[in-house]
């Protein structure tokens, strides 16, 4: 059994596809795709969008679709390395995995750009221990090196001997005494970097090679869910030495996320002003607004619960109804789904089955943790649920306007279960034998937050 739906799969030149790109979302790429091509000074651009609206495959597929194009791209999963402590070997290092995956013509850029990153790594002060290995025999780096990340220490200097330990104290002096040299590599690290993104554009229309004005589109993802000090370290990283001509980074993340990481680590600040210092232009990701709801919600529900029978079209209802009145990000989505799928395949057979219910709990089993406790506990009101849900501003989504047929239906349901009926829902409850499957109305919702909460699946 799956409770969570599985991932995408999208090959690297695989673009968007009518059957994955559910939610109409290529026009939006190719406007990208035509921003990123046309500019000519370093740039860094950010993708904002909320956390869990898609992003990432959004970006997967229209990476793909700048490969058709011969355009030259990196994809750093920032997330998933975030465990390392140095941002700048790690930015530098995907580069270079990059670049020895193409394999340029001039293999002579791509050794300087390992020499500048080595510098740059030096005159930082945060050398690996395998870098200051092939330093002292003259060596160059591999990609692997440079994202190996080891910290020097006597215990592994003394493994490699006395003439590797010397050479680790050398780079500690040097660093102390070559501040003039340190600014020089810095620059020396920034030409190389250019003269790469120019190799990596090379065609072999002749043997002199030919050179495209394509830009390096370096992609860099799920910034938002880092480390705060690691973020802002990649950030600061890439203002102070990846901003060059021809490359142009692409940070998709929500800014309101990366506020709270500057926020995190500088306390009471302007966080808006001082991360803008480290991107020129923002593009907002598409994902609707209120009054014109661009309809992800609703496909990525057809798209989910299509897997779960009975009353899936139930569910999808109540769901839609309560994005309606609060936002509800697809990752929020596919959460919902997971207790959805349990509740589901736990129900016993032949019980009474009642959609009203099951979304909503599940619903504030994610996005009201607080109320869902309260409910287990049978301790919610009818007014704190209804200041969550907002029953009596639930829309037809055909019309935009309040259904009330519809509302006053499942609120009515929801007041005899938590002991608040009034005269027509007592009407409501004689005419619905759903009721009669259990003891006393309360026990409804009882028995579905057990299902819930304890994987009660029938053996």
């Amino acid at each position: 059994m799956h409770l969570f739906p599985p991932e995408l799969d999208i090959a690297p030149d695989e673009g968007f596809t009518p059957e994955k790109d559910i939610f109409g979302r290529k026009e939006f790429a190719d406007q990208l795709t035509r921003v990123v091509r046309a500019l000519e000074d370093p740039t860094v651009l950010l993708l904002d969008g909320k956390w869990g609206t898609g992003k990432t495959v959004f970006i997967k597929m229209w990476l793909g679709e700048l490969r058709k194009l011969d355009v030259p791209t990196i994809y750093f999963d920032a997330f998933a390395n975030d465990y390392h402590e140095d941002a700048f070997l790690t930015l530098a290092g995907e580069i270079v995995a990059k670049a020895e995956q193409l394999n340029p013509r001039r293999q002579a850029t791509l050794d300087k750009f390992k020499v500048g990153a080595f510098q740059v790594a030096k005159a930082l002060g945060r050398a690996s221990i395998k870098i200051g290995i092939r330093a002292a025999s003259a060596g160059l780096l591999s990609g692997e090196e440079l994202t190996a990340g080891l910290k020097i220490t006597t215990d592994a200097a003394r493994v490699v001997g006395d003439e590797t330990a010397k050479a680790v104290d050398d780079l500690i002096k040097e660093r102390l005494d070559s501040h003039s040299a340190d600014k020089e590599a810095f620059e020396r690290f920034k030409e190389a970097l250019t003269a790469l993104a120019v190799a990596l554009n090379e065609t072999e229309s002749n043997d002199a090679g030919t050179v495209s004005k394509e830009n390096l589109i370096f992609v860099i993802d799920e910034l938002d869910r880092c480390r705060p000090s690691f973020s802002l370290e990649l950030l600061e990283k890439i203002k102070h030495f990846f901003a060059v001509p021809r490359v142009i980074f692409v940070l998709a993340s929500s800014r309101e996320q990366l506020e709270q990481a500057v926020k995190f680590s500088y306390g009471d600040i302007d966080c808006r002003t001082y991360l803008e210092k480290f991107y020129h232009l923002r593009m907002s990701f598409p994902a609707g607004r209120r009054d014109r709801p661009d309809g992800s919600v609703a496909k990525y529900l057809g798209h989910l619960l299509a897997e779960i029978p009975p009353g899936s079209t139930d569910y999808g209802f109540v769901i839609s109804m309560m994005a309606a009145v609060r936002p509800l990000s697809l990752r929020t989505l596919e959460r919902v789904y997971s207790y959805l799928k349990i509740v589901t395949m736990s129900m016993r057979q032949g019980s009474a089955f009642f959609p009203e219910v099951i979304s909503v709990l599940c619903l504030l089993k994610v996005i009201e943790p607080d109320l869902y406790d309260a409910a287990r506990k049978g301790m919610l009101s009818f007014d704190a649920l209804n200041a969550a849900v907002r029953f009596g501003h639930w829309r037809n989504p055909n019309s935009q306007e309040v259904d009330d047929h519809v509302s006053q239906r499942i609120a009515g349901i929801w007041r005899v279960i938590l002991g608040e009926p009034n005269v027509d829902d007592q009407q409501r409850v004689q005419q619905d034998h759903r009721f009669a499957t259990f003891r006393a109305s309360g026990d409804v919702m009882t028995y579905y937050c057990e299902l819930i909460d304890c994987f009660a699946f029938p053996g």
